[in-house]
């Protein structure tokens, strides 16, 4: 969401770009807390296209959709704490199908570029 929030903020200043929601499963935010859904809900409502890539949830529901993102966009923003784990991954498949990624740190949400 942090970085949706970012492209919507960056849509000011370069109209051109836009904003796709790749959305894993119908039951995504099921266990979010009320600010969560609101909050998810407020970035739909914003965003220039919404894909759903599954229906149910699978145990590859969102390495399918993490994929979809990186295969459907010409420069990825990943927001990551340097951790293992589903964003890791999606930075690591990034970086073979040799896409510019824009990293926002999640602890103090410092830009690096990579291009």
């Amino acid at each position: 969401m942090i970085a949706a929030e970012k492209v919507l903020e960056l849509q000011n200043l370069y109209p051109h770009i836009s904003l796709e929601a790749a959305i894993p499963c119908y039951t995504q935010m099921a266990r979010w807390s009320k600010e969560q859904r609101t909050r998810y809900f407020d970035i739909l409502e914003l965003c220039d296209k919404k894909t759903r890539v599954g229906k149910e949830y699978t145990p590859d529901c969102m390495r399918k959709r993490n994929e979809y993102m990186v295969d459907s966009s010409d420069i990825v923003m990943a927001v990551w704490d340097g951790k293992p784990g589903g964003t890791h991954q999606t930075v690591q498949y990034a970086l073979e199908k040799k896409k510019a990624i824009v990293f926002i740190n999640a602890n103090d949400l410092s830009v690096v570029y990579r291009f």
